[in-house]
């Protein structure tokens, strides 16, 4: 499974009733729109998400991990955990870990500040 398939399931396997709107997936991605789009659709053709009509907005769509899909980010995430934790975590002390997730927990504060004002004029 390539990275960016992984994103995807990752992503849409941890959210409510398994999808998403395309712009929110984007927005979590932090990818442009046109990128997931054309994406979706390689994933369409190889079963692991379908793209369904928005009831409340006749323009929006989500985006839905299917059963096959799921099963696929089932599989992929013992590899994905272990890679993680040897080329990431196993270099690092407790201490080290602790200061990373601070790190990581102040550049998102950061981010959600960013796009709070990037609907600023």
């Amino acid at each position: 499974m390539s990275i960016p398939d992984y994103q995807v399931l990752a992503v849409l396997s941890e959210s409510p009733e398994g999808r998403m709107r395309v712009s929110e997936l984007a927005g979590r991605l932090q990818w442009e729109r046109s990128r997931l789009s054309h994406h979706v659709v390689r994933m369409e053709k190889r079963d692991l998400v379908s793209r369904l009509g928005c009831a409340d907005d006749g323009r929006g769509a989500f985006v839905r991990v299917t059963a096959a899909g799921q099963a696929a980010i089932e599989r992929a995430a013992p590899a994905h955990v272990r890679a993680v934790r040897r080329l990431v975590f196993d270099s690092l002390t407790a201490d080290e870990v602790t200061l990373l997730g601070e790190i990581f927990q102040r550049l998102r504060s950061r981010a959600a500040e960013a796009d709070v004002g990037a609907d600023a004029p």
